[in-house]
């Protein structure tokens, strides 16, 4: 057995023991003498991942896929890193692509790795959804904002009486508030929907775990109907 295979398997029991730093200097000391080893690699990233160091895992497993483009360990420890970093969007194309390369080779996996698919799909929703919500709030306290503006002024400038002209400018603010309110109504109902989605979902990823090799295709079409 080669220096780097030794150097592995102690950072294996090292890993075992929940001791990843000591597992992440022997990754690295058998990366050292063996640098075209995938494996060595998502070792090191599957370690770096209990430690919370998502770059150093997105560096490791780029490197990975630069010597085996289709591993799965890569996708699937990019994708979580990529999620701790917030970046939806790249956590949730290695989750696809993990999940592809999984039912292609009838991976044990594939539990864990629908998980993340639903998992980065949620919380890339959720962002967005707490974004449009925060962009739909500015919005409308901007609109109010200069139609008060716009009532002031006009209460200066105008010889009509100010008790008619507060009532015309408080039922302009009447009716913007209910645009909004109604914007609002639509996109709670949209939400609804799509809370109903979910729960096909996980009942998809509830199927897969008890009857792993009947509901991989089943599941695979519900996740990516969504």
């Amino acid at each position: 057995m080669s220096k780097s295979q030794l150097l592995r398997e102690e950072g294996n029991r090292h890993f075992q023991k929940g001791e990843y730093s000591r597992a992440d200097a022997l990754y690295s000391q058998a990366l050292n003498l063996d640098p075209t080893n995938p494996t060595l690699y998502t070792n090191r990233a599957m370690a770096r991942l209990r430690l919370s160091q998502w770059d150093l895992v997105i560096s490791d497993c780029e490197s990975c896929l630069g010597l085996s483009p289709d591993n799965l360990k890569a996708h699937y420890y990019l994708s979580q890193a990529h999620l701790a970093l917030r970046a939806y969007s790249d956590a949730l194309e290695h989750a696809y692509k993990a999940h592809k390369l999984c039912v292609a080779a009838n991976d044990k996996s594939l539990g864990n790795i629908t998980a993340q698919v639903l998992k980065c799909k949620k919380e890339k929703w959720d962002y967005e959804e707490k974004r449009r919500r925060r962009e739909t709030a500015d919005l409308e306290e901007e609109v109010l904002m200069l139609l008060r503006k716009e009532k002031k002024e006009a209460a200066v400038l105008s010889g009509e009486e100010a008790e008619e002209l507060t009532r015309e400018w408080e039922e302009k603010l009447r009716r913007v508030r209910e645009v909004f309110e109604k914007a609002r109504e639509k996109e709670e109902r949209r939400r609804g929907c799509r809370i109903g989605r979910w729960m096909i979902l996980l009942l998809g990823l509830w199927l897969i775990l008890l009857l792993p090799k009947q509901a991989s295709r089943t599941n695979e079409l519900l996740f990516w109907s969504t």
